[in-house]
Parts: structure tokens; sequence; C-alpha cells
């Protein structure tokens, strides 16, 4: 049992002491920096210049949602790519490669983004066919953004959900969200208002159905003893807390009917103790060991606590009580 426990314990400790998503390592092996810095020109965020170094830098990819210019070199937000317009015209790289069509036509949108039907420009999905009267907007120059055809053929951002007509996304937030007091509509179809309608689609991330199949409602709020967001106040109810999964980044208590952030893992310090789960489990070292840490985060040597991987050897004030976080050997990858 002892042996299967420092497995688990080693596993976690060793799986990765990787930067955070979005960031990479220093040619040094120990700092991490944003890759949204990388050969920017304006901050050295390495003790050894590698982040300015260009053929350093060549050999790094972009931050997700960015995109590299022609020169290998720098890297600019996808979302900028012949964005320019008949009022201005503003260019993210040196050798101006993200003004220029040819260019543009092979790069990819970011998340949550599409190719006007030009094939050159990137919308936000959130516009797509959304015909808000008080901001009417065109994002692309060829009007396609606004053509009903060519937003059926489109699918909705992260998040969005087409009404019936095939036509308008909305959030799925607001998935048969009435309540007594008001009805807000987001088709102009009204579908996201019918009962039958809302069964058959999912919820948005982080969110579950009600035990009636129909209304949505946060993981976060799993049995929180706070506010009933289902009408048949399944979101209270034990039982069916206990079926659900909790949301990314939070954990089950050991009771296995609430969920707190994994970021609350035995994150008592000298000064007070925050306790997330009615049966305290959240504070029990050995409770604690058997957790992973959330996205971007990482074990101390001990294996009980998570520390933010941007505090890799930052020099700043140690996150672990065993100051493992500011041990050059453990900063560095295996």
């Amino acid at each position: 049992m002892i042996t299967a426990v420092l497995v688990v314990i080693i596993s976690f400790v060793e799986a990765s002491k990787n930067c955070q998503s979005g960031y990479t390592k220093c040619r040094d092996g120990i700092q991490c920096f944003p890759l949204t810095s990388l050969c920017d020109g304006r901050h050295m965020h390495c003790t050894d210049g590698s982040d300015e170094d260009p053929d350093f830098c060549r050999e790094q990819s972009c931050a997700d949602g960015y995109t590299k210019c022609e020169d290998g070199v720098h890297c600019f937000e996808s979302s900028g790519l012949c964005d320019s317009n008949d009022w201005s015209t503003r260019y993210h790289c040196s050798d101006l490669s993200d003004e220029d069509p040819e260019f543009c036509k092979v790069q990819s949108c970011a998340d949550g983004y599409a190719k006007c039907r030009d094939n050159i420009h990137c919308f936000p999905l959130t516009g797509l066919c959304d015909n808000d009267t008080w901001h009417y907007t065109y994002h692309c120059s060829d009007l396609s953004d606004k053509d009903p055809e060519f937003c059926k053929e489109q699918s909705c951002a992260d998040g969005y959900t087409k009404c019936k007509d095939g036509v308008h996304c909305f959030e799925l937030s607001g998935l048969c969200d009435s309540n007594d007091w008001s009805t807000n509509y987001h088709c102009s179809d009204l579908s996201d208002e019918d009962p039958e309608f809302c069964k058959v689609k999912k919820c948005q991330t982080g969110y579950a159905k009600c035990r009636d199949g129909i209304h949505c409602f946060p993981l976060t709020s799993l049995c929180d003893g706070r506010q009933t967001h289902c009408t048949d106040g399944s979101d209270e109810d034990v039982a069916f807390c206990k079926d659900q999964s909790c949301a990314d980044g939070y954990t089950k208590c050991r009771d296995d009917i609430h969920c707190f952030p994994l970021t609350g893992l035995c994150d008592k310090n000298d000064y007070y103790t925050m306790y997330h789960c009615n049966d305290l489990s959240d504070e029990d070292p050995e409770f604690c060991k058997g957790k992973p840490c959330p996205a971007d985060y990482t074990k101390c040597r001990d294996g009980v606590h998570c520390f933010p991987l941007t505090g890799l050897c930052d020099g700043s004030i140690s996150n672990c009580l065993d100051l493992s976080d500011e041990d050059p050997d453990f900063c560095k990858d295996d």
C-alpha cells in the first residue's frame, strides 16, 4: 500500500515541471517566460536573453491564438490577420506579412474565429449573423458574415449553439433560461425557449442538465447550499449531486457530494485555514496526495501542495513549505 502511494506521489510531482500553458522554458531550462513575449523587442524575461534571440525564437511555436510572421521570428495575434480597414492599417509584423492577402489565405484563424468567404479575413463567430439591431456591424469586407446561406454553413463558437433556423447562434447558457420574472428570447424563431428543442441540446462546458433534462446549471454550484438553479431543485439534491462530475479544475470532497477548486487543496498557511469541504477533507494531507493539481499548477516535492507553474524558480516568495519550488534541480525538466 505504501509503495502504491509513493508511486502516485512521484507520478504527480514528476508528471510535469514543464511550464504552464502559453509559456515555454528559456534556453537555460530553468526559467519560464510567456510565449506572447517571444522576440517582442520590449522586455527580456530570460536571464540568458534567449527570449529575444531570433535563432531561439525561430525554434519556438507561438502561443495558442497567435501566428508566426513570415520571418519565422515574431508572433502576432491571429485575429490581426489582414485586419486593415478603410480607416487604418495596423501592422503587427516588421516584415508587413500580416497584411499580405496571399500570406493570410494560408493561415488559420484563432479559436472562436472563422474565415470570411474571401478566405483572407477572420471574424469572430459570435458575430455570425448576429443581427444586433443596436450594433449592426459587418466584420467581413465581402459582407459574408451577415449572409444567411453562408452562416448556415458555419459552426458556432464554443459555448454557443444554433437556433432551430440553422442561421443564428446563441449562448448555451440561454437554453430555456426563462423564469417566473422574465423570458428573454435569443432566437428570432423563439426555439431557445422550446423545451423539446432544449432537451436535445447539450450544455456548455462546465454546466450540466438538471434532472428535468431541459435546464442547464453551473457545476460549480453543485450542492453548494446557496441558491437553487434548477426549477426541480435537483442541483441541491444529495443523491443527484453524487451522480455528477465536477467542473474542470474542481474535485469532489471525500463525501462525494460537494465540489471544490483544486487550487484549494491543502492551501492553508501560517495566517489562515480556509475549509472548502464540510468534512474538512480538503486540508487532509493524505487526501491531497491522492489528488492531481489543476491545469498550470504542479506539486511541490512533498506531493501534498500545489503551486502555479509561473512560480517555478521565479526568485520570489517560496510557494512550497519544503522550498522545492525554488530549487534549480527540481525546476529543471527531467
